[in-house]
């Protein structure tokens, strides 16, 4: 059996490895530029709408709903990529408040549960957990996301250490065929 894609594998795992050292020793730095990365993203992909709703328009083909999807894009991805703390902020803050609404359906439906009593005692557990997870959010946004780019920059290093150690493996695969 040749392998042949082991390089890719290094590379991901060299990536993964690389971001989660920047996210554990720089994180606020890093969850910003990941953030300007997405508004810049988000603001391509409005530009390349908007080239097609106008494309559309020259053809006479239906062209609003690009022109509006465009135009939509573009501003959301200015937001983001020149507010970006701000934005962050928002994006935690409406996370949290989300969470603090699944944790209260959740006790909800926990409560009409009726047998096996350890169902309803874990979407107790849950709802109250995702509730306090929620206010965390909602009451510390910027700190909060820090604390989650540390949390994604150890499974990032995890998973990197993990992909190079397999791509060296499937390597030495190669080399046995």
């Amino acid at each position: 059996m040749k392998v042949t894609n082991w390089s890719s594998f290094a590379i991901n795992g060299a990536i993964a490895l690389i971001f989660g050292l920047f996210a554990l020793f720089v994180p606020e730095g890093t969850i910003q530029l990941v953030a300007k990365y997405f508004g810049l993203l988000v603001l391509l992909a409005g530009i390349i709408i908007l080239i097609v709703a106008l494309t559309n328009k020259k053809h006479d083909k239906p062209y609003t709903i690009p022109l509006t999807e465009a135009v939509t894009a573009i501003v959301i991805g200015c937001i983001i990529f020149f507010f970006t703390k701000e934005t962050l902020t928002v994006f935690v803050i409406v996370i949290g408040l989300w969470a603090i609404i699944i944790g209260i359906v959740q006790l909800i439906i926990a409560f009409r549960i009726r047998e096996p009593k350890q169902d309803r005692y874990l979407v107790i557990i849950n709802g109250l957990l995702t509730m306090i997870f929620g206010i965390i959010m909602f009451r510390n946004p910027f700190e909060t996301a820090v604390a989650l780019v540390y949390v994604a920059g150890i499974i990032s290093i995890i998973v990197g250490i993990f992909l190079l150690f397999f791509s060296f493996r499937l390597k030495a695969l190669d080399k046995d065929n």
